[in-house]
């Protein structure tokens, strides 16, 4: 069993409907339709962190665990499935 570390594909800085898939809001809306409607109560005078905001998409840092290798061989070996 092995672990692999990685980053996940970037996207680069994203919207609210693009980065967590909320809805549109209604045609009618006056400024802008791909917002959150409500970011939170008056008080506590500070927006959650479980609030949807426009930021980062991808490039995040992940590990996957236990990862089974099931073939280890050189380069010129006919017999291990290479490709390049």
């Amino acid at each position: 069993m092995l672990d692999t570390i990685g980053a996940s594909k970037g996207h680069g800085q994203e919207g609210v409907i693009s980065r967590y898939g909320i809805k549109n809001l209604n045609r009618k809306t006056h400024r802008g339709r791909r917002k959150v409607a409500c970011i939170g109560a008056w008080h506590p005078a500070r927006v959650s962190f479980a609030v949807a905001r426009a930021g980062q998409r991808g490039y995040h840092h992940r590990t996957e665990t236990n990862k089974k290798i099931y073939r280890i061989g050189k380069h010129d070996d006919p017999g291990n499935g290479a490709t390049s």
